[in-house]
């Protein structure tokens, strides 16, 4: 019987690779752990770790609420995190998340644990500062599709169905051609790109011929990855004139 054996070459940079995701530092009385876990920002987490006796302190150091912080998503932070800290079996003081009275047996599970805590809190919080903001300028977006077309014309949302799915689209205008024009309101995060993308894409697998139009403040506020969102929608600032969205609706 043949046994085939791993490449190792790729077992010896696979063991290089693994060793760089992870490492520990000593400063003074403590030992910091930097763990592949991510934050928002894409900044990977550090655990702080402290002896006493025979048990120890683990903590995210605050750096779950800086993450926040940074996104301007902390006043939705603390009670994210004491959630998902009870449910987790560790503890929020309104700064760190962090594990007490660890056993020197138990740390492997002590640091994972605080580390996703800290890394889904600061997700967690930066999606719904997303939501609250993308609802005060779906209004705005609303408004502005009203001023053009009409209220009795434009709805607030309606379902319009894709090749493969429905979705709940916004801002929807209803033309004479019966067909739809949608005018969605986008930013520049990767997540209201990406999921505007595949409704948009769907939305136009099926042949409806539904003008599909991207709303956003600035157009130049779009990396080059975010540009592929023109690839499947027309993409217009909020403060182009009347005519570009009549335009825009008109031509499919």
């Amino acid at each position: 019987m043949n046994v085939i054996k791993a490449d190792e070459i790729l077992t010896a940079r696979t063991i290089e690779a693994v060793s760089r995701l992870s490492s520990v530092t000593q400063e003074a009385d403590k030992v910091l752990a930097h763990v592949p876990v991510a934050y928002p920002s894409g900044a990977l987490a550090c655990i702080e770790l402290q002896r006493h006796a025979e048990h120890c302190w683990v903590s995210d150091m605050g750096r779950g609420l800086v993450e926040a912080e940074f996104m301007n998503a902390d006043s939705y932070f603390p009670s994210i995190a004491r959630i998902l800290a009870k449910d987790n079996g560790v503890d929020y003081d309104g700064h760190a998340i962090f594990a007490m009275k660890v056993p020197l047996a138990h740390l492997e599970a002590a640091i994972a644990t605080v580390a996703n805590t800290s890394s889904q809190a600061a997700a967690e919080a930066v999606r719904r500062s997303i939501e609250s903001k993308a609802s005060d300028t779906h209004a705005e977006v609303f408004e502005r599709i009203v001023k053009v077309f009409g209220a009795h014309k434009v709805a607030r949302k309606a379902e319009v169905s894709g090749r493969h799915s429905s979705w709940e689209a916004h801002n929807v205008v209803s033309l004479p051609s019966r067909r739809l024009a949608i005018f969605e309101h986008i930013t520049a995060h990767p997540h209201s790109i990406s999921s505007k993308f595949l409704m948009f894409s769907d939305i136009r697998r099926a042949e409806q011929g539904h003008s599909l139009n991207a709303v956003i403040n600035s157009i130049s506020s779009l990396n080059d990855r975010g540009q592929i969102i023109s690839d499947v929608a027309n993409v217009v600032e909020i403060g182009e004139t009347d005519d570009a969205f009549r335009e825009l609706a008109r031509v499919a």
